[in-house]
């Protein structure tokens, strides 16, 4: 099972971080791992790097792409690939658990948003989700032809 962490990165910062991804991740591993104690910095770093998702575009779209009556939590099984996705969607960033290493159900987040910076926490893994998006799905083209 991976747990990805997927973050919506402001313009500015996207800019300035898309060739540093690596201290990106380190900052906000830093966030996610704060005490306490030191939440009202965490809160203000993250504000001035991440912007909120829109919960509500994201849960209506997938309630009705998948037909759930889920709103913010979703359980779905892609029979076909083996695969079982649970997704947890908030405003700060959205949570994703899925027992394979690349989900489809990340083409959704990549059509809503280029910008989003994906964090496994727990592998010290991260990606910025359009660059291997598109690795994928060049690798599936040429596969393919």
């Amino acid at each position: 099972m991976r747990k990805f962490y997927l973050f919506s990165i402001k313009d500015d910062f996207f800019n300035a971080y898309y060739e540093k991804s690596k201290s990106l991740y380190n900052t906000l591993k830093n966030i996610y791992n704060l005490k306490i104690p030191y939440l009202n910095y965490g809160i203000s770093l993250y504000d001035q790097i991440c912007k909120p998702f829109n919960v509500e575009v994201l849960s209506n779209y997938i309630s009705n792409r998948y037909h759930t009556n889920y709103k913010r939590r979703f359980l779905l099984k892609n029979s076909y690939l083996n695969e079982i996705i649970l997704i947890d969607i908030k405003y700060s960033c959205i949570i994703l658990v899925t027992t394979n290493n690349f989900s489809p159900i990340f083409k959704i987040f990549n059509l809503y948003n280029k910008k989003i910076f994906v964090c496994d926490f727990e592998n010290n893994d991260y990606f910025w989700l359009k660059d291997v998006y598109m690795q994928k799905k060049e690798h599936i083209i040429s596969y393919n032809t």
